[in-house]
């Protein structure tokens, strides 16, 4: 009982916090990998156990955060040049509606994609994150994404760190897990850098779903004061609805109140 008043008390505190840490009664994408979390933790430091899944209950503030996978396989189609991983009718939606975003971007994305990486990180309605770079499994089973070994890993991070630099000039502070799969020596590994891994706590998801209406239906279904939603920069072979989806989600959650803000806003 004693333990339980304290979880408790932990909880209400977190709930006034700038961000909160830890499980959230999240939609969606299930994976056994992803469900090795532990309790909520207060830190000023980021401690190695913390991952944040969203912001502030206290203002009504969502985050849009965009992935951008890029895998050897999707490399290497884009041998064809009608293949491309980008998906421009997204950006453009953002513009139209002047909708900040966090862009998580892998490295081969950005070594695949350099002039429009380049103008993305020039681009004053977005900020950047760390995506890893090739995009595979850091726990396994993870949507059938490559596994690597624990050599692998610190790799994964610091080589896209480097572009990451090389595109803005400065260090970047989120790393977001392929597939959202982890272990707590990865969260421990991610911390090692100076590193905040960010999670998610809505998604479309929009990941070869072809369904506007149900994605945009579970966004609305998820959307809370402090939000971080989860879709994808690749583009239509991957995620055909999502440009779609997004310009009918921005002006239903601002009619309801809602401001959408870069994640670094969404955790001040």
């Amino acid at each position: 009982m004693y333990k339980s008043l304290v979880l408790i008390l932990i909880s209400a505190l977190l709930n006034s916090s700038g961000f909160l840490f830890g499980k959230l009664a999240a939609p969606a994408r299930t994976n056994n990998a992803v469900t090795e979390l532990t309790q909520p933790q207060i830190s000023p430091q980021y401690l190695s156990e913390s991952i944040v899944f969203h912001g502030s209950s206290a203002s009504a503030k969502l985050a849009l955060t965009f992935d951008a996978d890029m895998t050897p396989g999707m490399a290497a189609q884009m041998a064809n040049p009608n293949i491309t991983w980008y998906n421009a009718k997204l950006v453009d939606v953002l513009h139209q509606t002047q909708t900040p975003a966090t862009l998580f971007l892998t490295g081969m994305w950005i070594e695949t994609h350099p002039d429009i990486a380049k103008t993305l990180s020039n681009d004053p309605l977005f900020e950047l994150g760390n995506h890893s770079y090739s995009h595979p499994s850091f726990s396994r089973p993870c949507f059938g994404l490559k596994p690597i070994s624990e050599n692998e890993k610190p790799a994964q991070i610091t080589k896209t760190q480097v572009l990451l630099k090389s595109l803005t000039g400065k260090d970047n502070l989120y790393f977001r897990f392929p597939g959202g799969c982890y272990t707590k020596n990865d969260l421990a590994l991610v911390k090692s850098f100076g590193l905040l891994p960010i999670q998610w706590n809505s998604e479309g998801p929009d990941s070869f779903n072809t369904d506007t209406n149900k994605i945009i239906a579970n966004l609305k279904r998820y959307t809370h004061n402090g939000t971080i939603i989860v879709l994808h920069l690749d583009g239509e072979k991957n995620s055909p609805k999502t440009a779609e989806v997004v310009s009918a989600y921005i002006p239903w959650a601002r009619s309801q109140g809602y401001e959408f803000v870069k994640l670094s806003d969404l955790l001040k």
